[in-house]
């Protein structure tokens, strides 16, 4: 004990040469030491200081060493110590100099590592939504690519569609001039060829029974008629009926002769254009 005692107070005296212990200031002790008055004196001489018990801070009965519970007295009195934290308890004294005291617990910290736990888990669950995200966004962008590849095919079928529906739309325009241009030609050929007829049925209809016909050619603005009349008269009278008709804008006589046997040949052209 004198030894530890000794290398306290002179620790502290080295740390503090200004205010160094006093040798009169006395070592209270407490617990069996403080019973044992020859151990006291006996280290009162080894530390050149008196050597005293700790007086009791409480009243105690008779029959009740107080010495053997001062441990638990300092407990009592740190407990019944001020909340406000106004003043400084006896047992919670510290005389080491403050390089060599323990730091006191920083709430900051305290508060590091689990705040540092709170960062990591942050920043990890970050990362993870995130990449989670980002795997959604790729995943979008996928789908999002397909889809406008199948737009690009349902756009490229359609405009095969349209193109061919276009050129089956010009076939049957194609088809609808061409039957039109037959139809036009049917109807045109029906008329001509009622025209015709109704020329050939005048130009024989109206014939004398003197005269005959030895041949008809028809063009689409002549009728050229040949033939054969007994006489003059007959031939002109078949001319007139001719032309009482209606049917021919002009009669033209080409050729007239008398054969040996003294009847008419002739050649005439009808005109049938309008």
């Amino acid at each position: 004990i004198k030894e530890d005692v000794s290398r306290t107070i002179e620790f502290y005296n080295t740390n503090n040469p200004e205010t160094p212990l006093a040798a009169t200031l006395p070592v209270w002790t407490s617990g069996e030491l403080a019973n044992e008055a020859e151990q006291c004196q006996v280290l009162s001489d080894g530390l050149n200081r008196p050597v005293l018990p700790l007086p009791s801070p409480f009243e105690s009965p008779d029959g009740l060493d107080p010495n053997r519970y001062m441990a638990n007295m300092g407990l009592v009195l740190k407990k019944m110590s001020p909340s406000n934290g106004t003043g400084l308890s006896v047992n919670s004294l510290n005389i080491l100099p403050t390089v060599y005291q323990p730091e006191p617990i920083s709430l900051t910290r305290v508060l590091a590592v689990p705040g540092a736990v709170i960062a990591v888990s942050l920043l990890l669950f970050l990362a993870l939504m995130t990449q989670s995200t980002s795997a959604d966004i790729t995943e979008t962008q996928d789908q999002l690519n397909t889809t406008n590849q199948l737009l690009q095919q349902k756009m490229a079928q359609r405009q095969q569609y349209i193109d061919a529906m276009a050129e089956l739309q010009l076939k049957v325009t194609s088809a609808e001039t061409s039957g039109g241009n037959f139809a036009a030609a049917v109807s045109n050929l029906e008329v001509r060829s009622e025209k015709v007829n109704g020329n050939l049925e005048v130009t024989v209809n109206s014939l004398p029974e003197t005269v005959s016909l030895t041949s008809i050619s028809h063009t689409s603005n002549a009728l050229t008629i040949k033939g054969q009349a007994p006489s003059e008269e007959d031939f002109l009278s078949y001319l007139r009926e001719l032309e009482a008709s209606e049917r021919f804008s002009s009669i033209t006589i080409t050729n007239l002769r008398i054969t040996a046997q003294d009847n008419i040949d002739f050649s005439v052209i009808l005109g049938v254009g309008g």
